[in-house]
């Protein structure tokens, strides 16, 4: 039971790759360089000139976006 416990934990927090593209809500244009940051780690990456980015989180954290002259 114990063994079954620790297993079901750890897939709870399981990490996973997020990968996706950061653009401009009303004109669907990309955003390079916007950071991408891991909020419980605040370890992050920064998005391509294609507004591109991936990132590895666990699967209950939350990740921030933050560009220059967006909010």
């Amino acid at each position: 039971l114990l063994v079954l416990l620790l297993l079901l934990a750890g897939a709870a927090t399981a990490q996973l790759r997020v990968t996706g593209s950061v653009s401009d809500a009303s004109s669907r244009r990309p955003i390079p360089g916007a950071s991408v940051i891991v909020q419980r780690t605040r370890l992050g990456t920064t998005a391509t000139a294609e507004g591109d980015f991936s990132i590895t989180a666990n699967n209950t954290d939350t990740l921030i976006f933050r560009a220059v002259g967006f909010k």
